[in-house]
């Protein structure tokens, strides 16, 4: 097995299903779908444009943004696209834009072949549910944490998303714009936390050595 969980073999003749989904369901999607190559900052879907697919990312990372802002990365095994498959509704349009932030691998999905299989599977429909409501369950949080001072919104991103942090994948700048911060504060806070041994930074990768003193950091703020 691949270090993101997929087996991939010529072809797509099999490949591992993401975690949570079974492997009957898996074989249905493959049955719709093909897969694709994303180079470095190749947009996927753009802001505005119709929803045409859905997609499931294999390998690498995505990018959810808008304009300067950023909402959250979509990881190997997650989808993205999938809640805004509607039957029948061709003004669906995509509403935010997805870009790769390293070379991605993906599963494309079209809408129409994969709205009927939503249709009549609640297997999938609840699979895609679940996912979706996790993704808008942490970018809430994200704006809920506004009002928190940036090394404490910067904290919480760490730890909600430690698998993110520590695959290389993100640059200071994109952490500062989940964090709703600038470039040079994350670069300023994450020196300053691998000084106090809260962190271990090489280069884009980050492990996090102490997350209680992390979980501290982001307490201070969220009693007040």
């Amino acid at each position: 097995m691949g270090k993101d969980n997929f087996e991939l073999t010529k072809g797509n003749s099999w490949m591992c299903p993401p975690t949570g989904m079974s492997s009957d369901l898996w074989r249905c999607l493959m049955r719709i779908g093909t897969r694709r190559s994303l180079k470095r900052g190749q947009l996927l879907y753009e802001r505005g444009a119709p929803v045409l697919s859905a997609s499931l990312v294999l390998s690498g990372m995505l990018l959810i943004e808008a304009g300067q802002a950023a909402y959250d990365f979509v990881e190997a095994g997650q989808p993205v696209g999938a809640a805004l498959i509607v039957r029948d509704n061709q003004a669906a349009t995509y509403p935010v834009s997805v870009m790769a932030i390293v070379a991605t691998e993906i599963f494309e999905l079209p809408s129409v072949p994969l709205a009927k299989a939503i249709s009549e599977s609640l297997e999938l429909r609840e699979y895609f549910q679940m996912q979706f409501t996790e993704r808008m369950r942490f970018i809430q949080s994200c704006r809920e944490i506004q009002c928190w001072t940036v090394p404490h919104r910067i904290a919480f991103i760490l730890l909600k998303k430690p698998k993110a942090i520590a695959s290389g994948y993100l640059t200071r700048k994109i952490i500062g714009q989940i964090a709703g911060a600038s470039t040079e504060s994350v670069i300023r806070i994450l020196s300053r936390w691998q000084e106090e041994g809260l962190i271990r930074a090489n280069e884009r990768k980050i492990e996090i050595l102490n997350n209680a003193g992390l979980e501290q950091i982001c307490q201070v703020d969220s009693s007040v």
